[in-house]
């Protein structure tokens, strides 16, 4: 049956989901710490993370498809509202019902933690810009020329090192 094969699909999304938090709060860590080996391992975990979802999301697809066409809809109007009203069976309507709601609960956090961990991965990237430009500057000499000047380049602060970076 359509319903309980996509409720199934459906319950391996969430779980899915549930774990790849569980992933974006160790990359929350990982960051906080700048452990760059666990971020390399956490990278490669969301890898496979998402070509898992997408084989589930593709699946679910296939079967949203079926059970369109089994109603007659056009796929565009299959949401879960209207798989819940088409199900006769009330107890799988109220599971799919729980689920879609987890689902929703599930993505909002997913999205906060994304959110944070890009803003630490945006102020860890600050932190190295600030300091590269630290180390490329050369403190002033603070000596002066022959001529009285303080011996400051007016084009630019002197480097340390003989590129820009």
């Amino acid at each position: 049956m359509p319903f309980g094969q996509l409720i199934e699909t459906v319950e391996q999304l969430l779980e899915e989901h549930e774990a790849f938090l569980q992933v974006a709060e160790e990359k929350k860590r990982a960051l906080i710490k700048g452990d760059i080996e666990k971020l390399q391992q956490i990278v490669n975990q969301e890898v496979q993370f998402i070509r898992r979802v997408e084989k589930l999301e593709e699946e679910r697809i296939r079967q949203g498809r079926l059970i369109a066409e089994q109603f007659g809809l056009p796929i565009e109007e299959l949401t879960a509202s209207k798989l819940v009203q088409l199900d006769l069976d009330k107890e799988r309507a109220a599971k799919f019902n729980l689920l879609t709601g987890k689902f929703v609960k599930i993505m909002g956090d997913l999205r906060m933690a994304n959110e944070l961990n890009g803003q630490l991965i945006r102020q860890s990237l600050e932190l190295v810009e600030h300091t590269i430009d630290l180390m490329t500057e050369m403190p002033d000499s603070g000596t002066y020329s022959g001529n009285g000047d303080s011996g400051q380049a007016v084009a630019g602060p002197r480097r340390f090192f003989d590129t820009q970076v």
